[in-house]
């Protein structure tokens, strides 16, 4: 809804539905897309409506609409992916493949996969929710998981229900190389807003797509990390190093130094991009203790 709402175009998925349609995932398939205000803010509903929905391979059905929506290759791909992690079972056909090609197509039309998608950590919420097993407390399982197989950060807030689906949670790993708490530095260039339709207490229910253009080279912020290292060898510090490079750390150097007790450290100073240095600080901690 969000993307819609940024392309400016309501009837951008019309070729899906056909497509769904076609391969008798159901008897009745059409959407709309609704436009609302959203606590003073114009977002994009879509309202989507099925009939005689029936069960089947939904990794098959989700590659025949895949290929039969003509998504370029790495969209296809990415679908593909996101399918992975959803499992074989317990999603609706078309409900799914309308998400999951959906936004892929939208993506792949605006040429966004071409260039680098970053996200803020999803909320994942609280409370409890409704599975075939009964009331569980919020997140789903499944949302857990698919966030651990790909080590994506999320965060949480006081809001009774769920707030990341498996499916959102997919999507969103399979989409952003990395989770960041603050927007990266560019110049804005269109902004879309999507809504659910639910009440959530104290807050509007939207989420923001922006689309932005890359600053020139040499107007990117940059950091400097650094910590002291007592008692490390330097086959410690030569492969932390190394990894960090690896990473892709624009620095890294290593001052001696004199510490507690006049005891002799080492000072590893790290430069990083403003906004990558979350993966650089894990490898940090995991190699130098």
């Amino acid at each position: 809804a969000a993307l819609i709402d940024l392309l400016g175009d309501p009837s951008a998925l019309d070729p899906l539905a056909d497509v769904i349609l076609d391969l008798g995932l159901c008897r009745e398939f059409d959407y709309s897309a609704e436009t609302l205000n959203i606590g003073g803010t114009r977002a994009t509903r879509l309202m989507v409506e099925v009939e005689g929905g029936r069960s089947g391979d939904l990794p098959d059905a989700m590659a025949t609409a895949a290929g039969a929506a003509g998504l370029s290759s790495t969209a296809y791909s990415r679908a593909l992916s996101v399918m992975g992690d959803l499992g074989r079972s317990g999603y609706p056909p078309a409900e799914t493949v309308f998400s999951v090609v959906g936004t892929m197509l939208l993506l792949d039309r605006a040429a966004f996969l071409e260039g680098t998608i970053v996200t803020t950590p999803p909320v994942l919420g609280c409370g409890v929710i409704e599975t075939a097993y009964g009331e569980i407390p919020a997140p789903s399982p499944a949302t857990i998981e698919i966030l651990a197989r790909h080590r994506f950060p999320f965060t949480t807030a006081p809001i009774g229900m769920e707030m990341t689906t498996p499916t959102g949670a997919a999507l969103l790993t399979a989409l952003a190389g990395r989770a960041i708490q603050q927007y990266p530095t560019m110049v804005p260039v269109r902004v879309g807003y999507g809504s659910g339709g639910r009440e959530i207490p104290g807050r509007p229910d939207l989420i923001r797509v922006v689309e932005g253009e890359s600053l020139p080279a040499g107007e990117e912020h940059m950091l400097i990390l650094e910590t002291n290292l007592d008692d490390a060898s330097g086959e410690v510090i030569g492969y932390a190093v190394e990894r960090l490079f690896a990473e892709g750390a624009v620095d890294v150097f290593i001052t001696p130094a004199l510490g507690k007790k006049n005891r002799p450290v080492s000072v590893i100073s790290v430069m990083t991009t403003a906004g990558e240095e979350g993966n650089l600080i894990r490898v940090l901690m995991e190699e130098t203790g």
